[in-house]
C-alpha cells in the first residue's frame, strides 16, 4: 500500500460515507426509532447523546456497533459538543453532545 492510500482523507470519508449509508438500510427501522427517542430525550432533557438512546433502547442485535453513528446523521440535530462515552466498550472516547435547534 503506497502512503497516498494511508493518508487519502476523500477516500476516508467516501468510505465512512458509504458504511453509514448502508446501516440506513440494513437497520433502518432501528435507526427510525433511535431518531425518535434522541428527539423525546432532546425535548426532556435539552440535549442528547448516543449513550442516552442506547441507554434507552440498547444496540439492535446483530449489528455492528458503528450503526450507532448513524442515529444523528438524519434530522434536525446539531451537534454542540463532545463529552466522554459512559459505555465501557467506548474506551472513554469524545461523543457528540446533540440538540435541536
Amino acid at each position: 500500500m503506497s502512503q497516498g492510500l494511508l493518508f487519502d482523507l476523500a477516500a476516508g470519508q467516501e468510505a465512512k460515507e458509504q458504511a453509514l449509508s448502508g446501516f440506513e438500510v440494513k437497520a433502518g427501522v432501528w435507526l427510525n426509532r433511535a431518531r425518535a427517542v434522541a428527539v423525546d430525550i432532546c425535548q426532556d432533557n435539552g440535549s442528547a447523546t448516543t449513550d442516552d438512546v442506547l441507554e434507552k433502547i440498547g444496540m439492535p442485535s446483530g449489528m455492528h456497533p458503528n450503526v450507532i453513528g448513524s442515529i444523528f446523521r438524519r434530522g434536525s440535530f446539531r451537534r454542540i459538543g463532545f463529552q466522554p462515552t459512559k459505555r465501557p466498550q467506548g474506551h472513554g472516547r469524545l461523543i457528540g453532545v446533540w440538540v435541536l435547534p
